[in-house]
């Protein structure tokens, strides 16, 4: 079951029924809901006032890490585990595949789509060992099928700024976060001072 309230009276705006939902995410309109299953999948699409299912998208043997929309909810993105690697699969509202990269012997920890739905940036790291080829966050241009960034550093979490070309960055052992340019690569700054683990 998933609850909808409005944050100004408390009032309950809707309710979607079903299997329990250890995942949500909902649009940025505030229009719909991808709800995840216990192992992630199937990702089901459904209207917050109605509980309408309007779409689907399923991986029978994957294992969903994350998943994300992009600032004005005209696409998605899902990162899941298959076979000895992951694949990061990004859809529109019918959830048909528009673009989908595999990452060989590497899980991804964190997904986030630019505001210009061209780019997602993708926190991954190696399954077995430490690499520092491979544990380091990416920029990967969908529509082309290219990266076009590697990360100088390792991150476990990436968030893109809805509305620039900022993208930060951190690991999740209590490195202080970096926030870089998405654009040119540049390290804009490293925010100093935090300590203790970073979830979010």
């Amino acid at each position: 079951v998933v609850g909808v309230w409005n944050v100004e009276d408390g009032s309950r705006r809707s309710t979607v029924t079903g299997a329990p939902a250890p995942r949500v995410a909902v649009s940025p309109d505030r229009d719909v809901v991808a709800v995840a299953s216990e192992r992630g999948f199937p990702i089901v699409l459904r209207d917050l006032s109605s509980g309408a299912e309007l779409a689907s998208f399923d991986v029978p043997n994957g294992w969903l890490d994350d998943i994300t929309w992009s600032p004005d909810g005209s696409v998605m993105a899902l990162a899941y585990e298959a076979g000895e690697g992951s694949v990061v699969v990004v859809l529109d509202r019918s959830m048909n595949v528009l673009a989908e990269t595999r990452l060989a012997g590497q899980f991804v920890s964190r997904i986030s789509i630019h505001h210009d739905n061209t780019r997602v940036a993708i926190a991954r790291g190696g399954r077995t060992r430490f690499d520092p080829v491979t544990d380091s966050a990416i920029v990967w241009d969908w529509r082309r099928d290219e990266v076009v960034m590697t990360l100088d550093e390792v991150a476990s979490i990436v968030e893109f700024d809805p509305t620039s070309d900022l993208l930060a960055g951190v690991r999740m052992n209590g490195a202080s976060p970096v926030v870089w340019n998405a654009r040119t690569g540049e390290r804009i700054v490293e925010l100093t001072g935090h300590a203790g683990l970073v979830g979010d």
